[in-house]
């Protein structure tokens, strides 16, 4: 489940490492997403995942913010920086940040898609940081493979930029634009204080995938 939320785009480049860009939807705003995973079959163990991320233009892009992100948005191929990442399992945690350099650490995460969307993530301590609740929008289910989708990560790696790739065969989603029905409740922890600082405000459109096979490949090194 992912809400794309809008943002300052000075905030959003602020809390980004040079020469990144955010990718902007309009001359002052920028896209942050909200992303809460489930993975109940994978290699190394089931567990859950919360990400922040600031959508960036591509690194060496030219030319109108508003064509790039049109061009992404056809083609399902975004780029982004990960902000936070926490999980709910050691292995996840170990295999993130010795393996990918990302910004992982435990949390008690639970998302539940059944006739609603309910997710929370509490901090390590238990108490409740994030909380997000919606009606589940219309789904839809495609054959496999018609729906193909690229999120690249653009991070470092032992101080040299770096891309992450994650594949995603999308099989059964939904999504609506400008929600209305969302309800994001910040209780004051690590995530909430993050979109509280990065300005984080109304909700341009909520994803949810009930039913997709994910690939993340190992980063490779971005060519000057």
């Amino acid at each position: 489940m992912q809400l794309l939320l809008f943002a300052p785009a000075d905030r959003l480049r602020a809390a980004i490492p040079e020469p990144l860009e955010p990718l902007k939807i309009t001359p002052s705003s920028g896209l942050l997403a909200l992303t809460f995973f489930s993975y109940p079959v994978c290699d190394n163990d089931p567990y859950n995942e919360v990400s922040v991320a600031v959508v960036v233009r591509r690194p060496g892009a030219k030319g109108p913010h508003a064509l790039e992100l049109l061009q992404a948005i056809r083609r399902r191929n975004f780029h982004a920086h990960v902000l936070a990442l926490p999980v709910d399992t050691e292995i996840a945690r170990v295999r993130g940040v010795y393996g990918y350099q990302l910004p992982k650490w435990l949390a008690k995460i639970e998302l539940n898609i059944s006739s609603k969307v309910e997710a929370r993530i509490s901090n390590a301590g238990g108490d409740p940081d994030l909380t997000l609740s919606s009606a589940l929008p219309r789904l839809r289910n495609v054959p496999s493979q018609s729906r193909l989708g690229m999120n690249n990560l653009i991070h470092l790696v032992d101080g040299e930029w770096h891309q992450t790739r994650v594949q995603t065969n999308t099989l059964s989603f939904g999504q609506r634009l400008l929600p209305g029905e969302v309800q994001l409740t910040r209780k004051g922890g690590t995530l909430s204080q993050l979109l509280d600082g990065l300005g984080a405000s109304r909700i341009l459109r909520l994803d949810v995938v009930k039913d997709a096979q994910l690939v993340l490949h190992l980063p490779t090194p971005l060519k000057p």
